[in-house]
């Protein structure tokens, strides 16, 4: 997300067992804190590592963390790791034996500032490979545990980590609040839920990520979620690319259940094969499918692309097609509640039965939908969606506009009240057009919905500012529940007002500053924020 540089000055803490190898190389273990810089690469870990209760790490971008055995990196109770590198200077966790692996970056309570971002987390290992009962907590979480502790996982690539007995593959998160974005999350393993992600009772968004190639598989069955897999949480999945994950099992792209509620929007799921349920497979009460391409995935048995259970069910501006099943190759939906279905492309699902939707609910609305083989309701079409490049997953419309031979029949086809189904939801709906599919004739991206889905925040709340330590500046971020005079202000040591970088007028909702503090000496500082009655501080680190 963001890279900061500590200059070379700095001293590294490392209260442990430690000896110098050579000027440029350290054996570190046991309890770790302060500051890693990349100057004493490699840092080879020869022991378990731990940030003890209350303190925390700042590792600088560079920094190569090399583990020489199947040691844990805990980050405990009320602790924070700060692990972030830059685009063009990441930070790298691996170790010299991938066959044994290590048993990566495990937080247990951590403090809610923990970051990891431009990092490198690759051959972990939640449990070895031979031992048949390992405890709980150790089965889950190849490359990251994080067990009530927030956390922020950003621009990191995740790769060749395992939960062979458990869940998340590449990441566990349970009980915590937690952001996924921007990551590269491949060919991780899990052996029941999770290949590449797994959630458990967590409020998360997964946002702008490729996850690709993971696999939720165990012999003994049990096994969804070949890329994410949910449990009762509540869930953003947005704008990543899902393709090429398998589930021995249930749903090799996306598995929720459990009572999740679950928020799909303008993803790319293809190429994910499963036994049951190939692209998506979602139980849950309350369901919202948007803007996503749904296209080429398999599943042995049955529901080639999305199977959806809830008694909620709005499915809108899909491109559902080309995937395949023994039986329902396309949509199949179940619920009690009232379902819409409106403005998707259903098409060119192969199956041995043929149909291309099932709907088992007397109160779905399916309408404005273009259906192979046809279907009954106001504004439904059967005419060849005349998608531009399908062979080579490129589902736009052909559009005279853009230079193509015709116009698609599914351009200005779609529901024009679409806004209406959205009247009861807590997201806000920008730009609408109403074409069907998840594009519109342009060449532009998935353009039919675009969504703020933030929430209002319910409180005013100032957040610790990130980089923290910090080198010239830093992004403190901070939440307005309505409409308030607000004053944040920087204070030194001694008490003293050096600065006052934001005051006027903010509008309810999350928000973001940066403090320029190239002119201020190397300290400690307190940043306030003032509004209403209502005032807060934070502790910042300026190290130059």
């Amino acid at each position: 997300m963001r890279g900061f540089a500590i200059r070379a000055s700095i001293p590294i803490l490392i209260f442990s067992i430690w000896s110098y190898q050579t000027a440029m190389s350290l054996d570190v273990s046991g309890d770790v804190w302060g500051v890693w810089s990349s100057d004493s690469n490699p840092y080879r870990v020869v022991g378990e590592l731990r940030v003890p209760p209350g303190s925390s790490l700042v590792i600088q971008p560079g920094c190569f963390i090399d583990f020489q055995g199947h040691y844990k990196f805990i980050v405990d109770s009320t602790a924070a790791l700060s692990a972030v590198g830059t685009e063009s200077d990441s930070i790298t966790f691996t170790t010299a034996d991938t066959a044994t692996g290590w048993f990566g970056l495990r937080f247990y309570y951590a403090d809610s500032n923990s970051e990891l971002s431009y990092c490198i987390i690759e051959h972990g290992k939640a449990a070895v490979e031979d031992d048949p009962f390992p405890p709980w907590p150790d089965m889950q979480g190849g490359g990251v545990n994080c067990v009530n502790s927030d956390i922020s996982i950003t621009h990191c690539l995740i790769r060749n980590n395992a939960a062979r007995h458990g869940r998340g593959g590449g990441i566990f998160i349970s009980e915590s609040t937690a952001l996924i974005s921007d990551n590269t999350i491949h060919q991780n393993r899990a052996g029941f839920y999770g290949g590449g992600i797994h959630c458990s009772g967590c409020d998360v968004t997964i946002s702008g990520n490729s996850i690709t190639a993971n696999i939720a598989w165990f012999p003994l069955g049990g096994d969804m979620g070949g890329g994410i897999s949910c449990f009762g949480s509540d869930v953003n999945i947005i704008d990543n690319i899902i393709k090429y994950n398998t589930a021995g099992v249930s749903s090799g792209g996306i598995s929720i259940f459990g009572g999740s509620l679950a928020f799909i929007v303008n993803n790319i799921i293809e190429y994910n094969i499963a036994e049951l349920s190939g692209g998506i497979g979602l139980r849950g009460p309350d369901t919202y499918v948007a803007n996503n391409v749904i296209a080429n995935n398999l599943a042995g048995h049955y529901n080639g692309g999305i199977v959806l259970n809830s008694p909620r069910i709005t499915l809108l501006n899909n491109v559902v097609a080309f995937n395949e099943a023994q039986l329902q190759p396309g949509v199949r939906l179940i619920g009690e509640g009232v379902d819409s279905v409106l403005n998707n492309i259903i098409w060119g699902n192969i199956s041995p039965d043929g149909e291309q939707i099932i709907i088992d609910s007397d109160s779905a609305v399916v309408a404005f939908c273009n259906i192979q083989g046809g279907w009954e309701g106001e504004g439904n079409i059967d005419v060849e969606p005349l998608f531009r490049h399908p062979e080579s997953s490129d589902f736009h419309l052909m559009s005279t506009d853009c230079g193509d031979p015709y116009d698609s029949p599914c351009i200005d086809a779609g529901y024009p009240d679409i806004i209406d189904v959205f009247m009861d939801c807590s997201w806000g709906l920008g730009t609408i057009i109403s074409d069907m599919g998840a594009y519109g004739g342009g060449d532009s991206g998935m353009v039919a919905i675009e969504y703020d889905y933030s929430e209002r925040p319910e409180r005013f709340s100032l957040l610790q500012n990130h980089p923290n330590p910090f080198n010239a500046s830093t992004t403190i971020s901070y939440s307005v529940p309505i409409e308030s005079h607000v004053t944040i202000s920087i204070y030194n040591l001694l008490g003293q007002r050096v600065a006052t970088i934001l005051e006027g007028i903010q509008q309810g909702g999350q928000h973001t500053i940066t403090w320029d503090a190239a002119d201020f000496p190397s300290g400690v500082y307190f940043a306030r924020m003032e509004a209403g009655e209502h005032s807060e501080n934070i502790k910042m680190v300026l190290l130059k």
